[in-house]
This record gives structure tokens, C-alpha cells and sequence, in this order.
């Protein structure tokens, strides 16, 4: 469960940082799969795990999709909490 919390903390961040650079919401969830599963990817291709942890679990999936839409609707209506956006 705290790996799940983890996993939606970095998809956040990835869609953050994409809308920060004026991204359009299919950016952000690309920015937002690559910030969450690079790291573990890297780890099972560096220790030779086949297959990769983010395949195999049908959970990944959902919460980095639906994690971004969060930080995404907060930034485009007027209350960013960065106060950038």
C-alpha cells in the first residue's frame, strides 16, 4: 500500500512539473508515467528482473493514471499552490 502512496506522489510530481512547462494534458500523463516507474525500471534492468515490476501489476496502471487528474484540475482553476502556474 505505502509503495501504491509513493508511486502516486511521483505521477503528481511528473504532472506538476509538465504543466509548469505548459504542457497539454497528454504530456503531463506521459511526464507523469515516466517520473513514476523510471526508477524501478532502472533498478530491475540494472539487477536483470525480467519482467519489469510495472507489467505484471494491473494496479500501477490505474494509480498512475488516475493520480494525475488531481494536481491537474487544481493548477488550471486558479488555485496553484506553487503560485506559478
Amino acid at each position: 500500500m505505502l509503495f501504491h502512496v509513493g508511486v502516486a506522489a511521483f505521477a503528481a510530481s511528473g504532472v506538476l512539473a509538465a504543466h509548469l512547462s505548459r504542457m497539454d494534458p497528454c504530456g503531463g500523463l506521459v511526464l507523469s508515467f515516466a517520473a513514476s516507474v523510471s526508477g524501478g525500471t532502472l533498478r530491475d534492468l540494472i539487477l536483470d528482473r525480467h519482467p519489469l515490476y510495472w507489467t505484471h501489476d494491473w494496479v500501477l496502471p490505474a494509480v498512475i493514471g488516475s493520480s494525475p487528474s488531481g494536481p491537474w484540475r487544481i493548477c488550471t482553476g486558479g488555485s496553484c499552490p506553487t503560485g506559478r502556474c
